[in-house]
């Protein structure tokens, strides 16, 4: 009989226990966030700032989180589906983290979405540029040399020029002194 009444006892003992674990009821030390923390994700409210805006394709970006969200993961993704980054908070709930937008990016409106894995998410618009191009250097080397010296050529033309002047009036000057 003695079995008997400690069984009657302990069962609705054991059963005030089930039900505080289960409905979040503290009990003693127990409390019930704690209890729902441990068994379940809490919802939290992100907000992101994301620096500089706009931003080129190709270009890092500075995503900084705040809120309520402590001790969480948060990826990072573009309106486009592509992921650049994951973001985790602190124990105050604030995070930050450098991401790089794709240099396949194309110029336009995006909105940058922060979600963690219990659902908790917020976005913030980003106008993305064209790709910056690369900056460089050119180098000036002098022309190639692909001809003759002009001065020299025009004197050469000059000197036959000049011959064939002489040539000229001789013959006609020796044509004279035949025909008298």
């Amino acid at each position: 009989m003695r079995y008997r009444a400690a069984r009657w006892y302990m069962g609705p003992v054991l059963a005030a226990v089930s039900v505080s674990f289960v409905f979040g009821i503290g009990i003693g030390a127990a409390s019930a966030t704690s209890i729902t923390a441990a068994y379940g994700p809490t919802a939290c409210s992100p907000t992101i700032t994301v620096t500089p805006n706009p931003a080129a394709a190709g270009s890092v970006v500075t995503v900084v989180i705040t809120g309520t969200c402590d001790n969480d993961t948060f990826t990072v993704t573009l309106s486009n589906g592509v992921t650049i980054c994951t973001v985790t908070t602190n124990a105050v709930g604030t995070g930050s983290g450098t991401c790089t937008v794709p240099s396949s990016t194309t110029t336009g409106a995006y909105d940058v979405l922060v979600a963690d894995a219990h659902g908790n998410s917020t976005s913030a618009a980003i106008s993305v540029a064209g790709v910056t191009p690369a900056v460089t250097t050119a180098t000036t080397a002098p022309l190639a040399f692909t001809g003759t010296d002009a001065v020299a050529t025009s004197a050469l033309g000059a000197g036959v020029l000049c011959l064939g002047g002489l040539l000229v009036l001789g013959s006609r000057k020796r044509r004279r002194n035949t025909l008298v």
